[in-house]
């Protein structure tokens, strides 16, 4: 079931055409598609964008991240790549790929700092489906038509896929990733659109997915509730961490009306 939900967030379809409903081409495996809206352009570039909208499922406690993400670590984005991968796959296409299965991915590089869960190597491949409106827009269109990308049922000649519900991320950045390896042979992808990136600014700010009915329990899902469950020490270090990076931390968590919830021994820090 897992792999199912898996594999649905790395080959769901953003068809800007058509809603028909999709199978991957070796499975019965049913995948609702995305909702696309009409092509916009923002920029002077030439570039258009077709925003696409995905069903990321609940995720509504601690355990079930836990047990449905591969990784999860603290990482900073190194680098920032597009490539045309065959969808059907998540390998680089081959002259054998056809042209509707030819889909631009982002893949960003990622320096493992801290690994609570999996994350044996040092660097991870993150892939993202489609590409980033306002950065190196014509490296990605040049990209999409050397592939014939654009000949697929998918896009139009200048256009390129972006998210509507996920940021992306930016070389620098520092977040606790939880993301699903669905093949050693190709990068990883996240598991959800908030909780698989969560931004460390604000350890206690609660990300939990309240799309669940109302009478469903649910945990608090931070980067505070998260770590912790690895342990008192894996918490206290990134708690230490975090303040030597932040030297108005005080302030910040006064903003964030979340003081109350943080215990710390002033003693021991």
């Amino acid at each position: 079931m897992l792999k199912i939900i898996f594999a649905a967030i790395l080959l769901v379809v953003l068809n800007a055409c058509s809603a028909d409903s999709r199978t991957t081409p070796n499975s019965e495996i049913y995948f609702p598609p995305a909702v696309s809206a009409p092509l916009f352009n923002t920029t002077n570039t030439g570039v258009y964008f077709m925003e696409g909208h995905a069903f990321w499922l609940p995720v509504t406690s601690i355990e079930a991240l836990k047990s449905q993400a591969d990784h999860i670590f603290v990482g900073v984005v190194k680098d920032i790549n597009f490539k045309i991968l065959d969808a059907t796959t998540g390998l680089p296409y081959t002259e054998h790929t056809e042209y509707r299965h030819r889909w631009l991915y982002t893949i960003y590089t990622v320096d493992v700092l801290v690994a609570y869960q999996g994350a044996g190597e040092q660097t991870k491949y993150i892939m993202i489906d489609g590409g980033i409106q306002g950065y190196r827009e014509e490296e990605q269109l040049e990209i999409v038509l050397s592939a014939n990308a654009h000949y697929n049922e998918y896009s139009s000649t200048n256009s390129l896929r972006v998210w509507s519900d996920l940021s992306p991320m930016f070389v620098g950045e520092v977040l606790l990733f939880s993301v699903v390896q669905l093949d050693e042979n190709i990068p990883s992808v996240l598991l959800h659109n908030t909780l698989s990136l969560i931004d460390l600014d604000n350890p206690f700010e609660d990300l939990a997915d309240i799309r669940a009915t109302t009478n469903e329990r649910r945990d608090e899902l931070s980067a505070y509730s998260i770590i912790s469950t690895f342990g008192a020490e894996a918490w206290e270090t990134h708690w230490r961490r975090w303040q030597r990076d932040r030297p108005d931390w005080d302030e910040r968590l006064e903003q964030g009306n979340r003081r109350s919830q943080v215990v710390v021994n002033q003693n021991g820090w």
